[in-house]
């Protein structure tokens, strides 16, 4: 996994008061890199000896890993709502029902 830099312009960071370290600003653009953070599904893929290189590699590790975890559903439908944004948007919403898990 690779850390990533963000490039904003200035004009695009006017509603922020502070931006979070480490960033800098140079002429019209501002810089923000992400803070480390530890992630212990992340540090076992990358201590792994082969490749997660295929979606069958991918999801036995996450089999492996997640157990018996509850970790595949769905949910039943009830009812799309029409909900108006403010600048006349229109997004729906779903009601809908508990997560019935397939493991």
């Amino acid at each position: 996994m690779r850390n990533t830099l963000l490039h904003v312009g200035v004009q695009e960071c006017q509603d922020f008061i502070s931006l979070p370290p480490p960033h800098s600003r140079t002429g019209s653009s501002v810089t923000v890199e992400p803070l480390p953070q530890s992630c212990s599904a992340r540090d076992e893929i990358l201590s792994l000896e082969a490749p997660l290189d295929t979606l069958d590699k991918v999801w036995s590790f996450a089999v492996r890993r997640g157990g018996r975890r509850e970790c595949l559903g769905t949910r039943e439908c009830f009812a799309e709502e029409p909900e108006t944004q403010p600048d006349g948007k229109v997004f729906v919403k779903l009601v809908q029902g508990e997560y019935k898990y397939k493991n």
